[in-house]
């Protein structure tokens, strides 16, 4: 077996007996290896950039996956969410 680079947010897994496939599944990244793909820290970037109230890249990541990768709407959930993360932080310094 190659080795390869992961690029994809997916990865196919094999089960296998000997020489025959019995079966094939999909699954996800676990969320600290597609962290570091170059493509999805980009996206991560491209939402701190719209968003910069945010810090943790990890919330950030969970939410592009509830949003099925789709930035916009990821985006806007952050935006919509960004008074309620003010009066959280408001209440926390009190």
């Amino acid at each position: 077996m190659t080795e390869k680079a992961i690029t994809n947010t997916t990865h196919r897994i094999k089960y296998n007996d000997g020489n025959r496939i019995k079966n094939t599944e999909t699954i996800r990244l676990p969320i600290a290896l597609e962290l570091l793909l170059p493509k999805m820290q980009n996206k991560i970037d491209n939402i701190l950039i719209h968003c910069p109230f945010l810090c943790d890249p990890l919330e950030v990541m969970s939410e592009i996956r509830i949003c099925n990768y789709q930035l916009n709407k990821c985006i806007k959930y952050f935006m919509k969410t960004k008074h309620l993360r003010y009066l959280y932080s408001q209440q926390q310094m009190q």
